[in-house]
């Protein structure tokens, strides 16, 4: 998404550059801003056919609060999927497991 916004290529878009597009753990939600961004590329998000609104329909599942009779249901996978998921890859405890190579 980056890239076609920059017009450049992906192997352009640096780790800080994610980071910013990840945002705040603790801010709000970036499922809004995030569709508009695809939108704005030219992306429907009710286009079936388009592999890019498929996959990000997919990652806009909302993970529900966990049942708090359930010991084992998992707190980390509450909330939008695709933003939970980029925010927990790109925490600063994982820092050392995701690189970008130049």
């Amino acid at each position: 998404m980056l890239a076609r916004e920059r017009g450049t290529d992906a192997s352009a878009i640096t780790r800080h550059d994610v980071d910013e597009l990840a945002g705040d753990y603790l801010g709000p939600s970036l499922r809004g801003p995030w569709t508009e961004r695809l939108e704005s590329l030219g992306h429907r998000m009710d286009d079936w056919d388009d592999p890019i609104m498929v996959r990000w329909r997919a990652l806009c599942y909302d993970h529900p609060e966990p049942d708090p009779d359930n010991p084992d249901a998992s707190t980390y996978r509450v909330g939008h999927a695709g933003e939970t998921g980029l925010r927990s890859l790109l925490a600063p405890v994982n820092r050392e497991r995701v690189r970008f190579e130049p």
